[in-house]
């Protein structure tokens, strides 16, 4: 008997190797690229039972692009810290981290392991699901992760169900001190959802409280003392408003402190009124900050669960604790989840 999920390996004509995840009935489908990044550029998901999957990520044509820019398609992986790192510089307990080369000054952009090559570890279906294991060690990432300075393995577990995508995350410490840590994910949604309406009617509804003032922020450096309050006095988009806010032509790079549901989970949402849609993503508890993002150049929003803030290594140094900075003891291991779910309206 043929079972309902499939999970296959194949090269595409680039060369590249990608492991599909797929549904029979609903053509529900998740497409990833451990080589590049451990990136899944294709998502597709029913948003009823019996109802055709409808895309929501549909970037695996421009694959090619994804090693000059990993971080602008598909769901990139930011580890062991998203955001950036002004100058390159953080302190953590009683020392400081340079991450630069002799006179080099950089800012490090969601760090390393979004550009490395995955090792797959498990690939399976039955009839309940679809599942690829793969997984990273710093070792395997060059010369920024050497100087981060902890070995560390973070491994993803993809399962594709009948009605959603599930994300399971765990990094290791397999260092002999404590390792700072955030972990972020970067999904961008094709929109609107279907042939009517346009993304400038979606509408962004979330579980956020207040918005990180980021001009005072993210270029705190080392030296710095902590500012006097790191969040706005108002938000700038409704995004936590009982009906959502309307996208229109807003260019987002906000980002919020979440509000978490019976202490256990935060969500974001889009709403597409005009083909009935609702895209959902839910983020565990350590899942402190969202981030949301609109690309310049497509019709797209980014709806991103991050365990850390921006710049959360230097705002925590400071003694900023809603930062989220997560501190790995040797030889512990931290366990996250990022559910991605559609469903009508």
């Amino acid at each position: 008997m043929t079972a309902q999920f499939t999970a296959s390996e194949r090269t595409l004509d680039s060369g590249h190797q990608v492991v599909e995840l797929r549904h029979r009935a609903s053509g529900a489908w998740a497409c990833i690229v451990p080589g590049l990044g451990g990136n899944c550029l294709q998502l597709a998901l029913p948003p009823k039972p019996g109802a055709d999957a409808i895309p929501l990520i549909d970037d695996l044509a421009l694959i090619e692009q994804l090693e000059t820019s990993p971080n602008r398609y598909g769901i990139p992986v930011l580890f062991p810290w998203p955001s950036g790192i002004p100058g390159g510089v953080f302190r953590f307990q009683d020392g400081t981290i340079n991450l630069n080369s002799g006179d080099e000054i950089t800012t490090y952009h969601h760090v390393f392991v979004n550009t490395a090559s995955w090792t797959v570890m498990e690939v399976g279906a039955d009839d309940a699901r679809a599942w690829l294991t793969a997984e990273i060690k710093s070792e395997q990432c060059g010369v920024l992760a050497a100087r981060f300075g902890w070995p560390c393995t973070l491994r993803i577990t993809w399962t594709l169900l009948t009605d959603r995508l599930n994300i399971d995350m765990t990094v290791t410490n397999r260092g002999d001190s404590a390792m700072p840590m955030g972990l972020g994910l970067h999904p961008y949604f094709s929109l609107p959802f279907g042939s009517r309406g346009s993304r400038a009617e979606c509408r962004l509804k979330a579980d956020v409280g207040r918005q990180w003032d980021l001009g005072a922020t993210c270029e705190l450096s080392p030296a710095d003392a902590a500012p006097a309050d790191p969040f706005l006095p108002e938000c700038t988009f409704p995004a936590g408003a009982v009906m959502g806010g309307a996208l229109h032509e807003i260019a987002f790079n906000h980002v919020y402190q979440a509000r978490f549901k019976d202490g256990q989970q935060t969500l974001a949402a889009v709403i597409d009124p005009a083909n009935g849609i609702r895209l959902t993503v839910r983020g565990s508890r350590d899942f402190g900050t969202w981030v949301f993002y609109t690309p310049p150049d497509r019709d797209a929003i980014s709806l991103e669960p991050w365990t850390l803030a921006a710049n959360g290594f230097n705002l925590a140094a400071a003694g900023i604790e809603e930062a989220g900075l997560v501190t790995l003891a040797p030889g512990a291991s931290w366990t996250g989840n990022v559910t991605i779910q559609c469903e009508e309206i």
